[in-house]
């Protein structure tokens, strides 16, 4: 799991930061199907 939240700090720094824990869990969702 920290693996993905690492990828998508890389990916997107500033959303992580900006949204809360929830919403960056939603992205790693989306993140998630993009991949897949």
């Amino acid at each position: 799991i920290s693996g993905n939240i690492r990828s998508s700090l890389e990916i997107w720094p500033k959303t992580s930061h900006f949204f809360p824990f929830e919403e960056k869990h939603k992205t790693l969702d989306r993140i998630l199907r993009v991949l897949d």
